[in-house]
């Protein structure tokens, strides 16, 4: 699973080079390492107390299972919204060197793509 991380942490790199975003990498891959030191700290309190009554035990497992979870999707969303945002800006540098009427014609075709064929069909005669 780390390698699969690094992974999508190289490939979100690659995407998010010379874009406002590539300053965001850093502090995700702090907060998973932050995710890891804490795991690593509940299995070694969990594994050198043994005298510790049950219920603290079954929350401390509890912990020990959910924070890595929840932090590697907190960090899953933050590359998507990374990715997403990378996205949209480069839509809008498009946007911005095409004509209106590249804007139109693109939004055009889109509107026409849902409407049933008969009905461009009434409105093309009007």
């Amino acid at each position: 699973s780390a390698i699969t991380i690094e992974k999508i942490f190289e490939v979100v790199t690659i995407f998010a080079d010379d874009t406002p975003f590539y300053n965001l990498l850093p502090a995700a891959e702090k907060q998973l390492m932050v995710a890891g030191i804490t795991a690593f700290v509940f299995k070694v309190y969990i594994h050198s107390t043994p005298n510790t009554d049950s219920n603290a035990m079954h929350s401390l497992e509890f912990a020990d299972m959910l924070v890595p979870i929840f932090s590697f999707l907190t960090c899953l969303v933050g590359l998507w919204l990374i990715l997403f945002s990378i996205h949209i800006c480069d839509n809008w540098s498009k946007a911005a060197r095409a004509s209106t009427a590249e804007l139109l014609n693109s939004y055009h075709g889109r509107f026409y793509r849902y409407i049933p064929s008969c009905l461009c069909r009434a409105t093309a005669r009007v």
